[in-house]
């Protein structure tokens, strides 16, 4: 039997007509997602994930997936994102219509060291004619990050406020790495006092007539602290500072406290004449008191003025604005103090 062309083309309608309009719509739904592609460690990185309807038809019941990088931290996404078992997915969107967009934004925590790779993708029960631009598969769906290692080197020293005219003191240099990674040829350099005379330093530390160089720390681990220690003699008199810097190859997120870390000192010139001993009653305490300029002189104590066996007082003084400090417990009976050139 033959069939007229009208017959054919009446068949073809009637079977189009006949199926679900979901079958007979398209909707070509693209999936992309943009991210920086380099971080610092420890870092939180943003991506931005934009589903596209490019039509013709609406998309319906599209649901978006963002797996994220194994190695990295959830933090937080918008748009009621929930995050399970390392992929974060958004409620159904009911509707999209043909041009229409949505975005949506995620946050993560970059790792010490790595790359991160983030991949989205999406489904929808709107058939797709072109299933490769929304199925995670191509190069605009999926995002990959360096991470930079980041290392937080922190320098400290300590030494004394107060000193007597040309005695010896020791600054104490502290490098500790605050993290994240490890920090990688860490060099640390303590500019002396112009005024100060070098004595030595620990650790192979070298002076050459200004400052002392430390040997290169090649790697300092997340937590990890070295010290050292240098020692000077006091000028006469005047101010000291020392100034203690540090660098590494590493990206440091906080320069701020690598560098210039300073200790000023005052230097108490001697005195010609014998010094004087002060005191004062705190809450039955005696509290002595005489200046740090005074070289060469022992604080002692005896019962009986006339006596001969001075005894020196324990425990020794402490230095408190210029002045040697010491803080006796007052008892029933007379003690007498002297100061006494040694």
């Amino acid at each position: 039997m033959k069939l007229t062309f009208n017959a054919v083309m009446l068949a073809v309608c009637l079977r189009l007509f006949l199926l679900p309009s979901s079958a007979r719509a398209q909707a070509d739904v693209s999936a992309t997602e943009t991210g920086a592609a380099t971080v610092l460690a420890g870092s939180n990185i943003s991506y931005t994930v934009s589903i596209t309807n490019l039509g013709p038809a609406t998309a319906a019941n599209v649901l978006v997936s963002d797996t994220l990088p194994v190695n990295a931290i959830y933090v937080s996404s918008n748009g009621r994102g929930v995050l399970n078992g390392g992929v974060v997915t958004w409620p159904t969107i009911a509707s999209l219509g043909s041009g229409q967009m949505v975005a949506f934004q995620v946050i993560v925590t970059a790792p010490v060291s790595g790359s991160l790779t983030n991949v989205v993708s999406s489904t929808s029960t709107t058939s797709d004619p072109t299933a490769a631009n929304n199925n995670g598969t191509r190069p605009a769906a999926i995002v990959i990050t360096t991470v930079t290692p980041s290392a937080d080197v922190s320098v400290t020293e300590t030494g004394p406020a107060d000193v007597p005219s040309a005695s010896t003191i020791t600054y104490t240099v502290s490098i500790t790495n605050l993290g994240p990674s490890t920090a990688s040829n860490v060099s640390v350099a303590d500019v002396l006092p112009g005024n100060a005379g070098f004595v030595s330093a620990t650790a192979g530390g070298v002076y050459n007539g200004v400052v002392v160089i430390w040997p290169l720390i090649g790697s300092l681990t997340n937590g990890q602290a070295i010290s050292y220690q240098v020692m000077v003699t006091a000028p006469v008199s005047g101010i000291m500072t020392n100034v203690v810097l540090s660098t590494s190859t590493t990206s440091d997120p906080n320069p701020g406290n690598n560098s210039g870390a300073i200790v000023v000192t005052t230097v108490s010139a001697l005195i010609s004449s014998p010094p004087t001993l002060g005191f004062i009653v705190q809450n039955h305490h005696l509290v002595l008191s005489w200046p740090t300029n005074a070289v060469g002189f022992v604080l002692e104590w005896s019962t009986n003025q006339a006596l001969t066996n001075w005894a020196p007082v324990s425990p020794l003084p402490v230095i408190v604005g210029g002045q040697y400090t010491l803080t006796n417990t007052m008892s029933g009976g007379k003690m007498f103090y002297q100061l006494k050139k040694t």
